[in-house]
């Protein structure tokens, strides 16, 4: 897969290494972005965008909780 580093290589990172069309053109290319908008021209709205939204995070955040609390 190619993926794409959404933030600076530390916190306060000032990414002078790359400009504004670069991340444009990234933004553009997001499958999450990419695959809301054709939810959107499907006729599905933006509330039942955000609630999947909301879902996938809680979801991911309970599997977060779950790991940390494995022994090890």
């Amino acid at each position: 897969a190619i993926t794409y580093r959404w933030h600076g290589h530390y916190e306060g990172d000032p990414e002078r290494y790359r400009d504004r069309e670069e991340l444009d053109r990234w933004k553009a290319r997001d499958p999450l972005v990419v695959h809301a908008a054709r939810l959107r021209s499907a006729g599905i709205g933006d509330e039942v965008i955000a609630a999947l939204e909301a879902s996938v995070a809680a979801e991911l955040d309970a599997a977060v909780v779950e790991a940390r609390a494995l022994p090890g």
